[in-house]
């Protein structure tokens, strides 16, 4: 989907215009048939000369029958359903960068007309890089830079992350107080808080803007294709996405505003739905599915509108066959907990924390800070590339935590790669068998000798216990002293059974037993186990998981 932002109506035909050079250099062809309405933007005579002189054919539908174009105005209707909602989360007053941020989230989500695929990777070939996703419209702290910063002066400034930087591995914040746009990659984004606009002076991105309009490029079609039947949507980066090296060079930028009050650089055009080209073909595609293009995935919205109902899917129908389900990482517990999979892995990690008697519920006492708990979910593959698991992890956010007063010593010795190597080396060439082990929750074994409080985990807050925090005797993934921790208490565990740690490399352990000797390399919770005969290697897999 192609996005253009236009300050009114008349500056369509040269949107077209300026898009047509960049679609084409990307496809590689010609742009055939172009599909609008009978607006005076699209009928004006210097338009229909610029078409004639391009050798554009022109499909023109009926006045007032918006469904001959219903490409493009159901994705219009998706976008600005998208933009509302996430103005709504965050109670956010601009809409440029909601609608914008709506059109990149979509080109990145699964969509049935291109067979579960996204439109990005059906245009660029490659799967598009998600990692760096944000919540729209949430508080984020930006580095401030400079060169005469004083020794007292704040590292960070508060703002409000509002769009993806065209290009470049990097973000655009606005600053309501001073009203200014910046741009930053150095950040520590706070997802879950949303700007407070009635308690600051200044005004949201774009409070002073005049309104525009958005106008949605009408579909366009392949060149001599009888019937002239609107094509699938194409892909594109929206304006502001941190693109990977290897990510196509930049769009040609449209004269529009931006997300702040001042000017910056102008928005780029973003791909505009339903356009193909004679050179490359992107693929057959049913395009009479394209009403049920809506995305597979988006926010959880539970918190603001109630459950919603999940698009795309008919009476009856299981929500796992969704792609989000089967395919996607949640962003929050709430999210999570829509699918089974992933309730039961939070489950699950709730078990091994309770069962390792981790944290006791307490009141939080006078001067002690409570440090926040998020979820963190992982899908773990095999080497075929199939699902092989559904990890729910839960993590200290150690990033607020002050030496010295939360923790001391940090450092946790682990065997070196040379080592590694060297031990794998001997083993080939003795014939020796080698295993490998990893401990569960590893990190929820090791003991704190710190006094440590952290808020109760989200989804799993005590019924009449709100205000109550958790205090932890065990460590937890994410604090800073977790590593030593864990350490501290693989390397008692090893010693008592009767392992000794080697001078040189305190990551390796070995244990003599009948004139053979059982060889033991640790890397944070992973074993790496070395002896000649398997019976040993055994018996001592089953000895460890006595202890853990």
């Amino acid at each position: 989907m192609w996005l253009i932002l236009l300050g009114s109506k008349d500056q369509a035909a040269a949107a077209i215009m300026r898009f047509k050079g960049r679609a084409e250099a990307e496809a590689g062809g010609k742009l055939g048939t172009l599909r609008t309405d009978r607006g005076g933007k699209f009928t004006a005579h210097a338009f229909a000369e610029y078409c004639a002189e391009q050798g554009i054919q022109r499909h023109l539908t009926a006045p007032y029958t918006p469904q001959q174009n219903d490409v493009v105005e159901r994705r219009n209707q998706m976008v600005m359903g998208m933009a509302r909602s996430m103005m709504k989360a965050m109670a956010l007053p601009g809409w440029f960068c909601a609608v914008t941020t709506a059109v990149f989230i979509l080109n990145r989500a699964s969509t049935r007309s291109v067979d579960g695929k996204t439109p990005f990777e059906v245009w660029y070939g490659y799967k598009p890089p998600v990692h760096f996703f944000r919540t729209f419209g949430c508080v984020a702290h930006v580095k401030t830079a400079g060169k005469h910063l004083g020794k007292l002066d704040d590292r960070s400034t508060p703002m409000v992350f509002i769009e993806y930087e065209e290009g470049m591995k990097v973000y655009r914040f606005h600053n309501p107080i001073t009203r200014r746009v910046h741009v930053s990659r150095d950040t520590v984004f706070e997802e879950e808080r949303g700007w407070d606009w009635g308690a600051e002076k200044g005004a949201g991105p774009e409070d002073d803007a005049e309104p525009f309009h958005v106008e949605f490029i009408s579909s366009l079609v392949r060149r001599g294709e009888p019937g002239a039947q609107v094509a699938p949507a194409t892909p594109s980066p929206t304006p502001g996405t941190p693109t990977p090296p290897t990510s196509p060079p930049a769009p040609v930028s449209a004269a529009t505003p931006t997300c702040g009050s001042e000017p910056s650089t102008p928005l780029a055009t973003v791909p505009a739905p339903g356009i193909q080209f004679t050179s490359p073909p992107v693929g057959d595609v049913d395009l009479d599915k394209d009403h049920d293009d809506a995305p597979l995935r988006f926010r959880a919205m539970d918190n603001i509108l109630g459950p919603a109902s999940l698009p795309g899917l008919a009476e009856g129908e299981p929500v796992q066959e969704l792609m989000v389900a089967i395919d996607d990482e949640p962003a929050t517990a709430e999210e999570a907990k829509q699918f089974k999979e992933w309730r039961n892995a939070m489950l699950e990690e709730m078990a091994s924390i309770e069962q390792n008697k981790t944290w006791s519920l307490v009141d939080l006492p006078a001067g002690q800070k409570a440090i926040g708990l998020k979820w963190v979910f992982k899908l773990k593959r095999d080497e075929h590339g199939n699902i092989s698991k559904f990890k729910a992890q839960l993590v200290a956010k150690g990033y607020v935590q002050r030496q010295g007063v939360d923790y001391e010593e940090v450092f946790a010795p682990v065997a070196r790669m040379e080592s590694v190597r060297i031990l794998l080396a001997v083993a080939a060439h003795r014939g020796w068998a080698v295993h490998h082990m990893d401990v569960k929750s590893a990190f929820l074994n090791g003991e704190l000798a710190e006094e440590v409080y952290v808020m109760q985990p989200p989804g799993f807050i005590a019924a009449g216990h709100e205000k109550m925090v958790l205090k932890l005797h065990k460590a937890l993934y994410g604090l800073k002293q977790a590593p030593r921790a864990w350490n501290a208490k693989l390397d008692a565990s090893l010693q008592k059974l009767g392992f000794s740690k080697s001078e040189y490399e305190h990551g390796l352990y070995t244990r003599c037993l009948n004139s053979s000797r059982l060889i033991v390399g640790i890397y944070v919770d992973d074993l790496i186990i070395m002896r000649e005969s398997t019976k040993e290697i055994t018996a001592f897999k089953e000895e460890m998981k006595t202890l853990f």
